[in-house]
């Protein structure tokens, strides 16, 4: 089935169906080859569900000021990185508040993602030599007092953000109850659309 032709908040209405086939379609473009550069697929989406609505507000209103993504964005929520779906904002969520508040990313070109279950991505990172480095990441807390380090650890993704600008790594396949793009470095980023109030059907 190829994402271009499906009616997603069709699907939905059969949640098991609805996470099987977008998992398996967003894995297959996000491990298509050593190098994926994530923007080649700006035009499928990379859409983040903000349910707070004081939040999104805020995003909104720095990235109107200031057109760039601040690193708070990064480590200030439960899981680190920047957490999305591809191919619609209605893959974002499964029950949301109203109003639904969606934002879309678009990355620079040049930028990678990192496959912790890749062979050669993990070969990279046994070879990487800059581990002793002062790591930013060691001292970004978010709201529970727990490192961007320590959370990505627990995750089992490299925890340096070195590394990722190093090897032009800036996001991270997700593995959960879906498989997830995560965005893990804020100047890969090129432009963000807002979208509120996003119908539920």
């Amino acid at each position: 089935m190829k994402y271009k032709n499906i009616n997603w908040p069709k699907i939905k209405k059969n949640h098991h169906r609805w996470k099987v086939i977008l998992g398996k379609l967003t894995k297959e473009l996000l491990t298509n080859s050593d190098r994926v550069e994530l923007s080649k697929y700006n035009e499928e989406g990379y859409y983040h569900h903000v349910p707070n609505y004081e939040h999104f507000k805020q995003m909104q209103l720095f990235w109107g000021k200031e057109r760039r993504v601040p690193e708070e964005w990064i480590y200030k929520g439960k899981s680190p990185g920047i957490w999305t779906s591809m191919f619609s904002p209605y893959n974002t969520f499964s029950i949301a508040p109203i109003p639904v508040c969606v934002i879309q990313f678009h990355f620079k070109d040049g930028f990678f993602i990192y496959d912790r279950k890749n062979l050669n991505h993990k070969k990279t990172l046994r070879s990487w030599r800059n581990r002793r480095k002062r790591n930013p990441w060691k001292f970004l807390k978010n709201d529970e007092g727990k490192t961007l380090e320590e959370r990505l650890r627990l995750h089992r993704y490299p925890s340096h953000k070195d590394f990722y600008e190093n090897n032009s790594f800036s996001a991270i396949i997700g593995y959960s109850d879906y498989v997830s793009p995560v965005i893990m470095l804020e100047h890969a980023i090129e432009s963000v659309e807002f979208f509120e109030g996003l119908k539920i059907v």
